[in-house]
Formats: structure tokens, sequence, C-alpha cells
């Protein structure tokens, strides 16, 4: 639980911080969305290690963790663009988006989420793909 609050902290702090720096677009980018169509809360968890399929407790995002209610959708952020950042930290140009129950992710430290690899959902996805998704990741 110490984790949990640890990485959402982290996570907020990385988005203020951002705030005040220099955005090469001049604001965040926001278009990668996760929808929810399940009846139940999860957290979409951005990560930019494929081929490495590993869950880490840092994404390295702004919006690295986002929690999605029941039916409903978020989105991502991130300080520079989706495309530039991608590619730059990922040879293959691929994103990782897990999804975990949110009572997982509650219930059980972070390091047994990893140990146990207890995810509802794994997309490896390319740039090609997200945008011909119109970056919108469906779950399920």
């Amino acid at each position: 639980m110490k984790m949990f609050f640890f990485i959402i902290t982290s996570c907020l702090l990385l988005l203020i911080t951002s705030s005040f720096s220099s955005c090469e677009t001049g604001h965040l980018d926001d278009r990668l969305t996760t929808i929810n169509n399940s009846q139940h809360s999860i957290f979409s968890i951005i990560q930019f290690n494929f081929p490495d399929t590993a869950l880490l407790g840092n994404g390295g995002c702004i919006g690295c963790f986002v929690e999605i209610a029941p039916n409903a959708s978020e989105y991502h952020l991130n300080g520079v663009n989706w495309e530039r950042d991608i590619k730059r930290r990922n040879k293959l140009n691929t994103l990782t988006v897990f999804i975990v129950h949110s009572d997982t992710l509650r219930k059980y430290p972070f390091e047994q989420l990893q140990a146990d690899y207890n995810i509802l959902r794994r997309y490896d996805l390319t740039v090609d793909q997200l945008k011909s998704m119109d970056w919108k990741v469906r779950y399920p």
C-alpha cells in the first residue's frame, strides 16, 4: 500500500513539476485514452519497456497510473508528444498498457502484483496501431 501511494504521489509531483517546465508543444498531450467498458474500476498503467513485459513500479510518464471508473474513460497525460516520446523511449516504437483491477492494486503490495503478474490485460501497441485506434485503448 505504501508503494501505491508513493507511485501516485510521484506521478502527481511529476505532473506539477512538468507543468512549470517548457513543453515542446506548449501543452500536455492528452490524446491517449483508456476506456473501461467493464463493471469494475481499473487502473491503466503505461510503460515504455517493451519487449520486456515486466510490470515496473514507475512507468516514467506523467499520467503513468490512471484509475478509471466502470463504464468511463480517462486520459493519460504526456508533457511532450506521445509519438515522439514513444519513439524516443522505445526502439520498437511500442507502448505497453497494463490493465489492473483497482481492488487488486489496493489490496496487495505492488511488489506482490509484480511477482504474481496479477494483471487483467496487457496491450503492446505501436505508434501506428495507436493512431489507427485514434489513441483509444478499450478494455475489455
